[in-house]
């Protein structure tokens, strides 16, 4: 019994080691903060994608008393579930000289609603008054696509 404790322990002072001497590894250090500065880059573009058509749209929702689609799938959903959005990036940087298309002017994603897991998609009227580009086309697919493999519910 007493040997194995003392492997255990020597396996434990090896390991923190090798740990201490990855944190000073400079090629790790540099690493490191590559990935924390593209991450940084992934939130600041997902930051413009949410606001969709951008502020004045949202405002032009909200003067209608209408949501906006992630407002809706927000007030749809369990709050105590997650919802995973899906295809965020779909139609990024596209479609420039009609204004883009922020998440191919839809929000899609997999939710709970009153437990149930289903597939959740959201035409999002900010992006060009809920105009429909190929991109949105595909993407919507997708999530059918992803339906039928999975879980055979679908709100739209």
């Amino acid at each position: 019994m007493l040997l194995h404790v003392i492997n255990c322990f020597k396996l434990l002072i090896t390991f923190i080691i090798n740990y201490q001497k990855k944190i000073m590894d400079i090629e790790f250090n540099k690493n490191e903060d590559v990935m924390k500065m593209a991450w940084s880059q992934v939130k600041q573009k997902l930051g413009k994608i949410y606001e969709g058509g951008g502020k004045k749209s949202i405002e032009k929702q909200r003067e209608r008393n209408k949501l906006t689609a992630r407002e809706r799938i927000n007030y749809l959903c369990d709050e105590d579930k997650p919802f995973i959005e899906i295809g965020a990036f779909a139609g990024y940087e596209m479609y420039a000289e009609q204004g883009g298309c922020p998440a191919g002017g839809t929000v899609s994603g997999l939710g709970y609603i009153s437990g149930r897991q289903c597939v959740i998609v959201a035409n999002d009227q900010t992006v060009k008054a809920g105009a429909w580009f190929p991109i949105t086309g595909k993407k919507t697919c997708a999530c059918r696509k992803l339906l039928w493999k999975t879980i055979y519910r679908l709100f739209i």
